[in-house]
């Protein structure tokens, strides 16, 4: 599954979680009420406050946790939304350049968010000198002409 589906998942889940003791604990709170009210002299007052006013408290404490949950919701959603934009895939592809140096020293690097965005960068290691180049990548593609390499790092540093 993609991060941003896993994220939406768990946090779904965290939501049903959360939703459910809330529950559980108004359910336990109301429940605590009535028997308290049954062992009273019929004054219907819990502590000398009518237990219609501590149902009606705690139906605001409820709806304000409600309300103070759909804001983290919302908060999370722009947070994934955001993150995308972050630094997602990486990768490096190292080559041999030049057919008179020895080893692999050359290389691509690409760096690039969920939406493909970033760069690739590419260093050429000669005998006499060491060239850097960076060409901005945007949906997996540059406007300028890519070589081999710097296809092969983009390719494997695209989201799958």
């Amino acid at each position: 599954m993609a991060p941003d589906i896993v994220a939406a998942v768990v946090l779904a889940v965290g939501l049903v979680c959360l939703s459910l003791v809330l529950g559980i604990v108004s359910f336990r709170r109301t429940a605590w009420l009535l028997q308290r009210t049954r062992t009273l002299d019929g004054t219907n007052q819990v502590d000398g406050v009518p237990v219609s006013e501590l149902l009606v408290d705690l139906a605001g404490r409820i709806k304000a946790v409600a309300d103070r949950l759909n804001e983290v919701a919302t908060t999370q959603i722009s947070m994934i939304e955001g993150s995308k934009q972050y630094i997602q895939r990486a990768s490096c592809v190292r080559y041999n350049a030049y057919e008179d140096t020895g080893s692999d020293l050359s290389f691509s690097v690409a760096i690039l968010d969920s939406r493909g965005a970033g760069l690739v960068m590419s260093g050429l290691y000669g005998r006499d000198d060491m060239r850097m180049y960076a060409k901005p990548v945007e949906g997996g593609r540059s406007p300028y002409v890519l070589t081999n390499e710097e296809k092969q790092a983009i390719l494997l540093a695209s989201p799958k």
